[in-house]
Order: C-alpha cells, then sequence, then structure tokens
C-alpha cells in the first residue's frame, strides 16, 4: 500500500532537525524536533513518483535523520498512526 499527500500539506513541510556537529560525535542523537506528518510529507516529496510504500517511508527517515536508526521502533507506530488518520495522506492502489 502506498502512502502519498496533498500539495497542501507538502509546502508546510518544516526542515528542522537536530543533526549531529562533527564535534559532538560522542554525545547521543536527540530526536529532531519535526513532526511525524512533516517527516513523512518530507519523505513523499523527495520521491521521483511523489508515493512511497511504508518501508520506504522508514528508510527515508532512518538517512536523513540518524537518530531513528538507534531509537526504539515505537516511531514507526507513529508513523503508521500518522499515514493512517492524517487526512492529508492516502493509500493509492499498487500497480
Amino acid at each position: 500500500s502506498f502512502a502519498s499527500v496533498t500539495e497542501t500539506e507538502s509546502s508546510n513541510t518544516d526542515r528542522q532537525s537536530s543533526v549531529p556537529s562533527s564535534t559532538d560525535s560522542n554525545r547521543p542523537l536527540s530526536r529532531p524536533l519535526i513532526s511525524y506528518a512533516n517527516l513523512i510529507t518530507e519523505a513523499i516529496q523527495n520521491s521521483k513518483e511523489k508515493q512511497l510504500i511504508l518501508s520506504k517511508i522508514y528508510e527515508y527517515i532512518e538517512e536523513h535523520y540518524p537518530y531513528f536508526q538507534t531509537a526504539s521502533d515505537g516511531w514507526k507506530n507513529s508513523i503508521r498512526h500518522n499515514l493512517s488518520l492524517n487526512k492529508s495522506f492516502y493509500k493509492v492502489p499498487r500497480l
């Protein structure tokens, strides 16, 4: 099942994140200052087809926000929750 986003939501994407600098490599990463809905929107809008399957949304988030690589899997539940309840996202049939 694919997820997509409406144009109105895509224009609201926050770009704030916490990215570690080279001087604080020993400090634990902190959670990015961006909502789950905006993380999803960013992932979808940066995809070639402007739609992604759930696993690709996870991959994008982990690749661009290293905090999620080591965080417990609870954030994945939050992503699924946002996809199912936020009206900006909708399923499109697999091709």
